[in-house]
């Protein structure tokens, strides 16, 4: 359901505020200063404890605050943020993952699966005040298997974020 949610929320977000106005199917058009990003595919399905999980498949950067080569997104304008991420891992994998904004924990996310064969995900969410260059990202905090991240064509392991 939360991939069904979050473009429309995108959207929602974005075209009740002078920033643009939504154009039938689903773009956003105005004066381009618009901040979005959604960006699925880690680089490294293996991340250990305390490294930036980078999501290399940029779906949309408005704005360009997300950087694929390291994980990062920089915001390009104060204001107050949402950030979401979606975790998908193997079965009899633990995982702790969070988002950071500047070195500091803003919301951690734990999932543990024991069913074999089955790779579930979960998400999580953050509502962050950041100044313009402030950065926020998403970073493995502790897993139990070396092989955690999972990713097909039906479930993303993604990070998401809009200036609201």
């Amino acid at each position: 359901m939360f991939l069904t949610v979050l473009p429309a929320l995108l959207v929602a977000c974005m075209s009740a505020s002078v920033r643009g106005f939504v154009v039938p199917g689903g773009l956003v058009t105005g004066s381009g200063s618009a901040v979005v990003f959604h960006a699925h595919g880690p680089s490294n399905t293996s991340p250990a404890s305390g490294k930036i999980i980078e999501y290399t498949v940029v779906e949309v950067n408005e704005g360009q605050g997300y950087n694929a080569s390291n994980g990062v997104f920089m915001a390009p304008a104060g204001g107050m943020y949402m950030f979401s991420t979606q975790t998908c891992i193997w079965s009899n994998t633990f995982v702790l993952i969070a988002i950071i904004k500047e070195g500091v924990v803003v919301q951690p996310s734990a999932l543990y699966d024991t069913s074999p064969g089955y790779a579930p995900c979960f998400s999580s969410q953050a509502f962050v005040r950041l100044s313009a260059g402030q950065r926020v990202w998403v970073e493995s905090r502790r897993t139990n298997n070396g092989n955690m991240l999972f990713e097909d064509e039906g479930r993303w392991t993604s990070f998401s974020g809009v200036l609201l």
